[in-house]
């Protein structure tokens, strides 16, 4: 994923700002609502309805035909 510098809040939700606080010495099982936390959350609907996409990087071809979820990895393809 390339993310634009300009998209400070992104960034900075990446750098730390997104995250699951502790409690009790455990993660909380739902993330920090803060200002980072709403744009990190469009972004992870968006990626939820990417059903199909080729990224072509430096040689290698990388297509993922649906979500997988864990349970399957894509094919990368030379090219």
């Amino acid at each position: 994923m390339l993310v634009d510098p300009s998209c400070e809040f992104l960034l900075k939700g990446f750098n730390g700002g997104y995250m699951y606080a502790f409690q009790n010495g455990t993660l909380k099982s739902k993330p920090e609502k803060n200002i980072f936390s709403h744009i990190h959350d469009a972004l992870q609907y968006v990626c939820g309805k990417i059903l199909t996409t080729d990224l072509k990087m430096g040689g290698v071809s990388i297509k993922v035909k649906e979500p997988s979820f864990g349970q399957a990895r894509p094919e990368a393809v030379n090219g």
